[in-house]
């Protein structure tokens, strides 16, 4: 695909979702106890429910305890310099309870504490990271996520060096005792919650997490950082910073390692509240004194500035680490939430393109390496891109799988996007012959494949029993090049789903051939003739039945007769019918047998004929 078309696309997106956003303002707010205005943004979740983030400039601080600083422990050591060389925003507040059950419809909070503004407790790091997950997909703009423990401490700090961003704290004891703040007036209880200002029986309704923002804040304007309930870091635990990152991004160094949690709590001691105080506990555990507070970022995932944060490296180390020998990835891995775990792959699954699997990944190193120009992405995507040359086939097409198996993975693999993405990457290496991602030679490799690609593409479309054009199958004998099986119930047919992908990728083509558009052109018109109009689909009963509606919008069946276009439909006996209602219920219910996306096709199909060359 073209990339400023590509572009053009993002920045759709982007503004689509600034629009659909409910409510977001950047404003300025002044406090008593702040040295300057701080830039607040604002959203607002479902039933109405506010949330309310304060910018943390970027900046460098010491991080940890000195050895003197009285209640330190040698998990706070060595201290060394970090420089957070980027802005992020930071929760006001920890997370309040009305603000998890607006996006988790579930309250985890107890018996130590229940209402709207109290913050939520008795949520483990996993729990956290489906709450972010969850945030993300309500369509706010920018992106959500967890603090490091470098970004929590900096952010506590404010510009501090003493044990409390409010001074030392000293005077007493650091248990329950009351003491003077130090640096800022008032006693240490005006500006956090801990054992000293909480009552100690555990009895006693009272002895509870407190409503957020009833103590004094830092110079951000951040609230609770010292007590009421530990906060949950991105990272993974470690007894010391020997070996600690200093940009500011999160350790990850061991699988099952636990998660840090900063900040201390109502029940604690003050020591344990302190700017420096970590503790370590298993991302699965939940406790009445475990919380959070969320960090946003200005920008979408996947946006050019988000390729340049230290966020956007650890996605690519554990890609990475998934990459086999041969420079290929497996599919369906989740490689962002953590690298290879040692599991094991059959039937070369470890080595697809499958499911977006290797050219998605490609993609993702190429932008990594263009943002940062780090060269382990560089040595990763040049790599998978021999792997790709190396599967190839002679005729142009591209099998599921390599090494070959012997299975349906050696057929040439035209479902799911498969090939297709592969041409897409090819052709975004062709359209950059001024950067040096790629040497001349492979580039002048890539294009010769990428035209054999286009070639086979072309020599796939089927010939009805007319003599005319039609469209593909999904799955193609790399000799021959007739449709094939896959699975059972996929049997050889014309294939609508993946074959509007293919249209809309070489109508993405510029300045097309002669060959292009006529393929096109006779897909089109396949797809307006073949349509299906008058019916819909409709789960009853645990079922999935074919209902009349006269305005139901165009449906296509997803496998067609090569020659007569007549829809097919099958269960796992493989044997062919040619309605729905006659395969079991259980294929009738766990497969997409009609789709829409022909309609793509012939919505697009007229501009495109429009910016054809006369």
């Amino acid at each position: 695909m073209n990339n400023a078309l590509l572009n053009n696309r993002k920045k759709c997106l982007i503004l689509i979702c600034l629009v659909i956003s409910v409510f977001f303002v950047i404003s300025q707010v002044v406090s008593a106890d702040q040295t300057s205005p701080a830039q607040t943004a604002f959203f607002e979740l479902p039933d109405g429910v506010k949330l309310e983030v304060v910018r943390i400039p970027p900046g460098t601080f010491m991080m940890g305890s000195p050895k003197k600083e009285p209640g330190r422990s040698n998990e706070e050591g060595p201290v060394h310099k970090v420089r957070i060389n980027y802005e992020f925003y930071m929760g006001k507040y920890e997370v309040t309870q009305a603000q998890w059950y607006a996006v988790m419809k579930i309250q985890n909070a107890k018996s130590y504490g229940l209402g709207d503004n109290l913050p939520v407790y008795y949520v483990s790091w996993d729990d956290c990271r489906d709450f972010v997950s969850k945030l993300n997909r309500l369509g706010l703009p920018g992106l959500f996520r967890l603090p490091s423990e470098a970004e929590w401490e900096y952010a506590c700090r404010a510009g501090t060096k003493t044990r409390y961003y409010f001074g030392d704290g000293s005077g007493s004891e650091d248990k329950c005792e009351e003491a003077e703040a130090g640096t800022l007036p008032g006693k240490r209880s005006d500006y956090m919650w801990y054992c000293g200002n909480n009552v100690k029986d555990d009895g006693d309704p009272t002895f509870a997490v407190k409503p957020a923002g009833q103590r004094h804040p830092n110079k951000f304007g951040l609230y609770d950082m010292h007590g009421n309930v530990w906060e949950w870091c991105l990272d993974q635990y470690h007894p010391n910073y020997n070996g600690a990152p200093n940009d500011g991004s999160s350790w990850q160094t061991w699988d099952g390692a636990p998660r840090v949690l900063r900040g201390g709590a109502y029940d604690y001691h003050a020591m344990y509240c302190r700017s420096a105080s970590r503790c370590g506990y298993s991302a699965e555990r939940r406790y009445t004194f475990h919380g959070l507070r969320l960090v946003w970022l200005p920008y979408e995932k996947y946006s050019e500035q988000w390729f340049k944060s230290w966020a956007a490296e650890q996605v690519g180390d554990n890609m990475i680490s998934y990459q086999s020998e041969i420079g290929a990835w497996p599919k369906n891995m989740r490689m962002e939430a953590h690298g290879y775990q040692g599991e094991k792959f059959t039937k070369n699954w470890g080595t697809s393109i499958d499911n977006s699997a290797t050219h998605s990944q490609l993609n993702f190193m190429a932008k990594l390496y263009y943002a940062t120009g780090k060269k382990r992405f560089k040595k990763s995507f040049i790599k998978g891109l021999d792997y790709l040359l190396m599967a190839q086939y002679d005729n142009g097409g591209w099998p599921q799988r390599y090494p070959l198996s012997g299975d349906y993975g050696d057929l040439i693999t035209l479902n799911d996007d498969a090939m297709t993405g592969v041409m897409e990457l090819f052709e975004s290496v062709i359209c950059k012959p001024d950067n040096d991602l790629v040497d001349k030679a492979r580039r002048k490799k890539v294009k010769e494949a990428y035209d054999k690609g286009l070639r086979c593409i072309l020599d796939c479309q089927q010939i009805d029993e007319n003599g005319s054009r039609t469209i593909w199958g999904a799955q193609h004998d790399p000799v021959s090049l007739e449709p094939r099986s896959a699975r059972s119930y996929e049997p050889p047919s014309l294939c609508s789903r993946e074959s509007a992908s293919i249209v809309l990728f070489l109508m993405s083509i510029e300045d097309p051939s002669v060959n292009v558009i006529k393929a096109v052109e006779d897909a089109a018109a396949w797809f307006d003739k073949n349509k299906i109009t008058g019916i819909r689909l409709e789960r009853k009963d645990d079922d999935v039945v074919v209902v009349s509606d006269p305005a139901a919008a165009a449906l296509w069946a997803r496998f067609c007769e090569t020659k007569t276009a007549k829809p097919l439909f099958s269960g796992r006996d493989g044997i062919i019918k040619y309605r729905l209602s006659e395969i079991e219920k259980e294929r009738r219910r766990g497969y997409q047998w009609y789709c829409t996306d022909g309609q793509k096709v012939l919505d697009q199909y007229p501009e495109w004929k429009k910016k054809l060359k006369p």
